[in-house]
């Protein structure tokens, strides 16, 4: 969608800047990975295919890497039965071929929806906590009165900073919660591009 390219496109702006790369690699995750394959381009999108699903939905059945592969893009999730979490690493990339040898590039992250909505959620809760520090210093941002009590004050500016140390603590543990989804995503393509086996191998059911 047009709308998912832009904002795939502020996002990756961002990310070349050193001090939001590193806050967002904190936050989200950032994990670069290239996988040699020892198949042609079409044959590694062939063999990638076969073994992953597209429809993340078979996942409430069992367990199944799931998602787009194509020779433009590939994104790929672990999908589990009854877990669900949105702040997991799934892996972007896309298929290059360098001087006749094809690679897998591209990094764990977390999916570009809860990118936003997490840094939504952050953005606003830090732009409440700087506006309610202004007005405790007498600076007059939106018409508030300099007259403010101090305690109900100190009071907001506490609840304001759990509301962000708690936004962080959710996107790490939950990153930390379903972090064996990279050595999962990792065996299945593995095992799929770097194996001369004949057919592609099942994906692991387990770590």
């Amino acid at each position: 969608m047009r709308v998912n390219g832009r904002a795939a496109d502020i996002f990756g702006l961002l990310g070349k800047l050193s001090m939001f790369s590193r806050l967002f690699a904190f936050l989200f995750g950032d994990v670069p990975v290239e996988f040699r394959s020892a198949f042609s381009l079409q044959e590694s999108v062939r063999r990638l295919r076969k073994v992953t699903k597209r429809n993340p939905l078979l996942g409430l059945i069992k367990e199944v890497a799931a998602g787009r592969v194509t020779e433009a893009g590939v994104r790929l999730q672990r999908v589990r039965p009854v877990l669900a979490n949105p702040y997991k690493p799934i892996f972007v990339g896309r298929f290059e071929d360098t001087n006749g040898q094809v690679y897998l590039r591209g990094r764990f992250t977390m999916p570009l929806v809860s990118k936003i909505f997490a840094s939504t959620w952050l953005s606003l809760v830090l732009s409440f906590l700087i506006v309610t520090i202004a007005s405790g210093l007498g600076i007059d941002m939106i018409g508030m009165g300099r007259n403010v009590a101090l305690l109900p004050l100190l009071s907001v500016i506490l609840a304001e900073i759990i509301l962000l140390m708690f936004g962080v603590a959710l996107l790490r543990f939950s990153w930390r919660l379903s972090q064996s989804d990279i050595g999962y995503l990792t065996t299945v393509i593995t095992q799929t591009l770097c194996s001369r086996s004949t057919s592609p191998p099942d994906p692991p059911q387990q770590l």
